[in-house]
């Protein structure tokens, strides 16, 4: 039941992010990209930038369409991942099953591994807090 969640969830996201792009005019290019198996898709703060989840990975793609950008390259699935408020750091869960995993952070320009202080195990949706010092999730 978890995983029909889990696929309902990512699916409206992506049909809410697909009807976004198509009103602003922005469909060719990018929604051929999403469409091709993206999940989890998040607008960066500044809205220049999507990042997703696709084939095990996190990526980056501009709004405006162009090339897509692998950040991670890791055994595993990287999920759930959600911006810092402000656009420098991606958290994301790398999972080996889908259903929960450990907590990584990383730069949202080159995909650079920011150490965390402890190794924290977490599932479902991320969060930042407005500020950017916590992290909000199931723990």
């Amino acid at each position: 039941m978890k995983w029909k969640s889990i696929f309902l969830r990512s699916f409206h996201s992506f049909l809410l992010l697909f009807a976004l792009l198509t009103c602003a005019g922005l469909r060719t290019t990018l929604a051929n990209n999403l469409s091709n198996g993206a999940i989890f898709p998040q607008i960066s703060p500044d809205g220049k930038q999507i990042v997703f989840s696709q084939q095990g990975a996190i990526w980056t793609v501009p709004v405006q369409g162009d090339t897509m950008t692998r950040l991670t390259d890791e055994p595993g699935f990287d999920i759930e991942p959600t911006w810092s408020p402000d656009g420098s750091s991606i958290a994301f869960i790398r999972s080996t099953n889908f259903f929960g995993g450990r907590l990584h952070l990383i730069s949202s320009t080159d995909g650079q591994t920011k150490k965390l202080p402890i190794q924290i195990n977490t599932s479902d949706r991320l969060f930042f807090s407005p500020d950017g010092k916590r992290l909000l999730g199931l723990f």
